[in-house]
């Protein structure tokens, strides 16, 4: 029989491990609002963004059924913001996305590595580079996106400085050490409803989609969550959980 020692250090792990669960898991269900965004640069012209930039384009996938695989290029546009849905005003933005991912029976991931969003101005200055962290979708039984719906979660590289702001509109976010992920991490979210455009499709003798091209309506937001201390808690309340199955296993 467990000593009262043993039994509350067990709780108390277990408690931690709780804890670490709800500050790892609360803010990355929230997200930026009343962010500020200077599409022209130099911070003097910055918009009041409620949530997200409407991002729209279109891209094009590739399956490999021999490696179970995808390869995906798309190129997206950005002219509103919202909600409520208002026009950026001035110059839009582009943005380009490179994936890599793996087919698995009726649900898709892509890959974190190297999968990447760049933003660029109208002019075609790079003005934020976000690697992509996870992300995913439903299949169809040919191998095409069964509800439309494909989620992204990004990090951020890079942000050039004058373009993006926190919600004080004066806090430029590329001042943050992105690369040490200090004191920060700004993340981006994409939600996108992809339908396949019509005449596109590519199918194999067993009629499955190779390739073909999907139209992407989605949103992109920003985040700020907690510096990489709040993940290393997440890792320790893992261990003691695996500590107390194991324990009790025995």
């Amino acid at each position: 029989m467990l000593s009262k020692f043993k039994i509350m250090k067990s709780f108390l792990v277990f408690a931690f491990f709780l804890m670490s669960i709800t500050f790892t898991i609360a803010p990355a269900s929230a997200y930026m609002l009343n962010w500020g965004l200077d599409p022209n640069g130099g911070g003097d012209s910055i918009l009041t963004v409620p949530e997200y930039l409407n991002l729209t384009g279109t891209a094009t996938i590739t399956n490999d059924f021999t490696t179970l695989t995808f390869a995906e290029t798309g190129t997206f546009h950005s002219f509103s913001y919202g909600p409520p849905t208002a026009p950026l005003l001035l110059d839009y933005l582009t943005a380009t996305f490179q994936a890599t991912g793996t087919l698995g029976t009726d649900e898709f991931y892509f890959d974190a590595v190297p999968s990447s969003l760049h933003i660029y101005t109208a002019g075609n200055v790079e003005i934020g580079v976000f690697n992509l962290l996870s992300g995913g979708g439903g299949l169809n039984a040919d191998f095409g996106p069964s509800n439309g719906f494909i989620t992204a979660n990004f990090v951020a590289e890079s942000l050039a400085a004058g373009y993006w702001f926190a919600s004080d509109l004066t806090t430029d976010l590329s001042t943050y050490d992105l690369e040490s992920n200090s004191p920060v991490l700004t993340l981006g979210f994409a939600t996108t409803n992809a339908t396949i455009v019509s005449g596109t499709e590519v199918y194999d003798g067993s009629g499955r989609l190779t390739q073909f091209d999907v139209g992407n309506n989605g949103q992109f937001r920003l985040d700020i969550v907690p510096e990489p201390a709040t993940f290393m808690l997440f890792g320790i309340g893992l261990l003691g959980f695996a500590a107390i199955s194991r324990k009790k296993r025995a």
